[in-house]
This record gives structure tokens, C-alpha cells and sequence, in this order.
């Protein structure tokens, strides 16, 4: 399984903070885990067990996560748990490595 710490992209920071993440967007959030369980693209298939955050949180309040494009093609399946909105994934990895634009949790539609 990979694990990508602290994703840095454009002026972005992801970095552990007390533990606690700091999304890109500055604000102070509880912790959270994601991690990528299957792509729908043979060119991504190296990204599955993609993962940032607490592993100690991935059970709490557990959900299933799938990430799109613009033209609906799901790129990205996997898990989330913790203190989460639900686009940290997209945010994180799935928007800024693929190009996706939104995300549905549990099938509903962020």
C-alpha cells in the first residue's frame, strides 16, 4: 500500500499539523483517512492503495467515495473515515492528479 504524506501541489499544503490536518484551503480540520481501492482506468492502477491521513480513523464514520470528470467517467473507488466534508479526497489527489471534478459519497452527489 502506498501512502502519500502531505501532498503538496500548486500553493497547497496537506501537512499534519498537531495531528490534525491543514487543508489547502487554511482551515484547522480533525483528522481524517482516505485511501484509493479501485481505479476504472488501466492508467491509473498504480494508484490504488493511493492513502493520506490518520489510519487510526479510517473506521469512524466510514463511507465509500467515487470521483468523476466533467463528462461523469468515474476515475477513482475508495474508502473514507473520520472527521470528514467529503471532497478531501477530490481535493487532496483525485482533482489535481486526474483532473476530476466532483465527488459522491455513499452514491450521493457533493
Amino acid at each position: 500500500m502506498k501512502t502519500t504524506p502531505g501532498l503538496i501541489n500548486d500553493n497547497r499544503d496537506t501537512g499534519e499539523l498537531d495531528g490534525f490536518f491543514q487543508p489547502r484551503h487554511g482551515i484547522l480540520m480533525g483528522k481524517y483517512y482516505w485511501q484509493i481501492t479501485r481505479v476504472f482506468l488501466d492508467s491509473l492502477k498504480d494508484e490504488i492503495g493511493t492513502s493520506l491521513g490518520d489510519e487510526s480513523v479510517k473506521g469512524t464514520k466510514p463511507a465509500i467515495w467515487t470521483a468523476y470528470d466533467d463528462d461523469d467517467v468515474c476515475y477513482y473507488m475508495g474508502i473514507i473515515g473520520g472527521d470528514y466534508d467529503g471532497f478531501e479526497p477530490l481535493d487532496d489527489f483525485c482533482m489535481p492528479n486526474a483532473g476530476c471534478t466532483y465527488i459522491k459519497i455513499n452514491g450521493e452527489r457533493l
